[in-house]
């Protein structure tokens, strides 16, 4: 696979939505935005003004980048929907890559090469994976749902540490730099994938990443049991 002459990244795992239009390995144009509505109301008024703004049209695009998950179920859902919705009439493929490796590389300026990813998941969890950047570069952890105490184990080395669920782990890890504000954004997205069609690196399939049930599953599950 060639790098593209024109790509779409779309994050929108969790709260915030993030698109950014690369063109020939470089990014054109990027928006951010904290969804308070509904992902289903805000991505496609967001990709049009992104469209207008680089006089581009869907059809212009030979690959759509998307993140898979973990995040919130029905983000994730949209996400990928809306990005095989674009994909499919014009014949464009789709490549996507965990949410979690994408946030993880948002922080690859930090001198410490050993980088916590870590999403609040709620009911007292996270979502979590590690990684060392270097010559190789290691997953010490892949995506994963956790207790905050269990992602103690991973490593006795210090941690860059980054995302919504830093606060929850914090008591655990020896942290030298924490972001608790950062988030996938697609910009980081868009970069990663050209990277690693450069390198001949296979991608993760354009599906939902859950790493646990939701809880329309485990209350039909519990009410199962219960009968």
């Amino acid at each position: 696979m060639h790098v593209p002459r024109k790509l779409l990244a779309l994050e929108a795992s969790g709260r915030p939505i993030s698109l950014a239009l690369f063109e020939n390995g470089r990014c054109l144009a990027e928006r951010d935005k904290r969804s308070e509505v509904r992902h289903s109301a805000d991505l496609l008024p967001m990709l049009d003004d992104l469209l207008k703004e680089t006089e581009w049209s869907v059809n212009d695009l030979d690959t759509i980048a998307v993140t898979r998950g973990p995040g919130s179920f029905t983000s994730v859902r949209i996400a990928l929907a809306t990005a095989r919705g674009l994909a499919y009439p014009a014949g464009i493929p789709v490549v996507a890559l965990n949410s979690l490796e994408v946030l993880a590389a948002e922080c690859l300026s930090v001198e410490n090469p050993v980088v916590l990813a870590v999403l609040d998941a709620r009911k007292n969890q996270v979502y979590a994976a590690c990684y060392e950047y270097g010559k190789p570069s290691r997953v010490l952890l892949p995506p994963s749902c956790l207790d905050p105490e269990a992602v103690g184990n991973i490593t006795s080395e210090p941690l860059t540490v980054v995302g919504s669920g830093v606060e929850l782990v914090l008591p655990f890890v020896k942290a030298t730099y924490t972001d608790a504000d950062a988030f996938p954004r697609a910009g980081t997205l868009g970069r990663l994938m050209v990277d690693f069609i450069g390198a001949g690196r296979d991608f993760e399939p354009a599906t939902p990443l859950y790493l646990r049930r939701s809880e329309a599953e485990e209350k039909r599950r519990n009410a199962r049991e219960a009968l």
